[in-house]
């Protein structure tokens, strides 16, 4: 992949602000209350504007996602790591990066939705995040940095939802906690008991 370029990261940079808007709106009437017209009030954008960075109402949460996905490819794509663990690692600080510069109210909003949409992208095996946890396993258990009898599938869907709670959690209390931090920490643990030995979630590695 590319760097992106200063028009696509405008265009992110936009898509996350009609959607904050959108959030705000979303929590102060509800979401079914809530129409198109307004969030394009809220955000000070026209309809058509509106309609150019998304297909409708529904699918401002499944777009959050793939833009937080297109943060992280860019950083990842033009680095080059140590091992496949150092990797692994800086997916998720940057995941935990964005998520809380997007903040918890904003990420509350987008499981919420997750959850009464059941959007297939979320779930995906071919979502960036995906891909690139499930390669870097892949190597790692070729390497023998990890040493156990799980397959590579297993455990990424295990990271995966390892992650996906800790965001969860850091929801519920209302992101006073250093995100970065304890996804780092939970991680690691978890990787200790898949075989991965002297390792600390302060480990530093240098990309």
């Amino acid at each position: 992949m590319k760097s992106l370029t200063n028009r696509q990261r405008q265009a992110i940079n936009t898509k996350f602000k009609i959607s904050e808007a959108a959030v705000q709106l979303f929590r102060e009437k509800g979401y079914e209350q809530i129409k198109v017209t307004d969030i394009c009030r809220a955000a000070g954008i026209s309809v058509g504007a509106f309609y150019h960075h998304f297909d409708s109402k529904d699918s401002i949460f499944t777009t959050a996602y793939k833009q937080i996905e297109i943060l992280i490819e860019d950083v990842i794509s033009i680095r080059q790591y140590p091992t496949p663990i150092c990797k692994l690692l800086d997916i998720i600080d940057l995941a935990a990066e964005i998520v809380e510069d997007l903040g918890s109210n904003y990420i509350s909003q987008v499981y919420k939705q997750n959850l009464v949409t059941k959007s297939e992208y979320t779930l995906s095996k071919k979502r960036f995040t995906y891909v690139a946890i499930h390669k870097v396993i892949v190597q790692a258990l070729e390497n023998g940095i990890l040493k156990c009898d799980l397959s590579a599938d297993e455990i990424t869907h295990m990271i995966i939802r390892i992650e996906r709670g800790i965001i969860y959690d850091w929801c519920l209390f209302d992101g006073q906690y250093d995100l970065r931090l304890h996804s780092r920490k939970e991680l690691c643990i978890f990787l200790k008991g898949m075989g991965l030995s002297n390792w600390s979630y302060n480990n530093q590695c240098k990309p």
